[in-house]
């Protein structure tokens, strides 16, 4: 609006009371330039004070705790993100600020927040070598009720012991599954026990549990009758305990079993898909806080991408990644932009990268790496300049292959 002082205001009074009685003989022209010539007179100054609309700025991450990829975090790390505004604690929760610890489940415990640093700190210290998959959603909003532009993803490594890495071959029971007792110097003994996950064909999948010290008993569930080929553990229903996505061959749906936090699995009644599914990884693909399934097809089948809704519902994303015979996938951020990639083993034709858009959405990368018969792959830090390398396993007598990550995603054979 306009605004004056109190002389303007008197001559402009007076200015009008004059311009009312000669109304019939001054044209509007001659008004507007009598007004005009009154003003520059007078040295009449208008100030215009208008309004200007300030928008608070999305919060910016500055760091992250432990840093993406390593392997040597503490047992009793603290967990974090820092932002560049003071955020709101109310909206801080294990949906919006999700710690996946993979062998052990969502992490429940109370969240600190200190200026613009979202913190938790684990009851329990981490097994060692665990994956721990950490999702800070926009969910979490500053004190001016703002949100990240974008998700931040990252993943990390429990500490494990110093060893020698000596291993003992054991020469009985050679048709059972082995498992293999590390003595704490890198040493390791056959248990003489097995454990079976997924069976087939068309055998029910075994639970196993372990009394502590490292010895299995059948747990007595007969999960399902289908070829089943792959497995991943992970709190899919954020209850705090590990359920199970089983990827299934033979164009039979792949299956949810949920956990009743004893180890008692029941099927959800989901019918994933009806392709030759033969691995699974599970991670949060979409940033909301949760964990998602990137399945491997094989037989020529595309590739699938299926979305949980927070309670162990999955649906669809409606991607179809690829034509080949894919045979394993392993999840992390290759690219270093803070959301979870896809590396596919292909068997007899060129394994894959994809990348992900932020919001689950999968690009090929363009790269063809190896024309080997590979059977799976595992991800980590294998020359310690911070990013994720691959580590193939191949088929057929054909060596296996380390390729390593640039910090862009490319990979190159070592």
């Amino acid at each position: 609006m306009f605004r004056c002082n109190c002389q303007t205001r008197k001559v402009l009074k007076t200015f009008l009371v004059l311009a009312s009685l000669r109304k019939n003989i001054m044209t509007p022209q001659t008004k507007l330039f009598s007004i005009m010539t009154l003003l520059v007179t007078f040295g009449i100054v208008w100030i215009w004070q208008g309004t200007q609309t300030v928008h608070a700025q999305d919060p910016v991450m500055q760091s992250i705790h432990p840093i993406s990829n390593i392997h040597t975090a503490p047992l009793t790390t603290v967990v974090s993100i820092t932002y560049d505004q003071s955020m709101n604690i109310s909206t801080v929760s294990t949906q919006t600020f999700a710690v996946h610890a993979m062998q052990t489940g969502l992490l429940s415990e109370a969240f600190s927040v200190n200026a613009g640093t979202i913190s938790l700190i684990p009851n329990s210290p981490f097994m060692p070598g665990e994956l721990v998959q950490v999702s800070a959603t926009t969910g979490t909003l500053s004190m001016a009720a703002v949100a990240p532009l974008t998700s931040t993803v990252w993943q990390f490594h429990a500490a494990v012991n110093g060893g020698h890495a000596n291993f003992i071959d054991s020469t009985a029971n050679q048709g059972a599954n082995k498992v293999w007792l590390n003595d704490g110097s890198g040493g390791f003994t056959d248990s003489s026990q097995s454990a079976f996950v997924a069976n087939n064909p068309s055998q029910a999948n075994k639970v196993w549990l372990n009394d502590g010290s490292g010895i299995f008993t059948d747990s007595g569930q007969s999960l399902g009758s289908s070829n089943s080929l792959g497995v991943h553990l992970g709190d899919v229903d954020g209850d705090g305990d590990l359920d199970a996505f089983v990827a299934n061959h033979h164009n039979q749906a792949n299956n949810v079993w949920l956990n009743d936090g004893s180890g008692g699995f029941t099927d959800s009644g989901q019918s994933l898909g009806s392709s030759d599914s033969c691995d699974v990884h599970l991670g949060d693909v979409d940033g909301d806080g949760d964990l998602d399934a990137f399945v491997a097809n094989y037989s020529s089948q595309a590739n699938k991408v299926w979305l949980n809704d927070g309670s162990g519902t999955f649906s669809d994303s409606g991607q179809s990644l690829g034509s080949s015979d894919s045979f394993g996938v392993h999840l992390g951020d290759m690219d270093g932009d803070g959301d979870t990639d896809a590396f596919v083993a292909n068997l007899g034709q060129a394994n894959n990268v994809w990348l992900n858009d932020g919001s689950g959405g999968f690009t090929d990368s363009g790269q063809f790496l190896g024309s080997l018969s590979s059977y799976d792959v595992h991800l980590g830090d294998v020359d310690g300049d911070g990013d994720l390398d691959a580590f193939v396993a191949n088929y057929s007598s054909q060596a296996n292959k380390v390729w390593l990550n640039d910090g862009s995603g490319t990979f190159s054979d070592s």
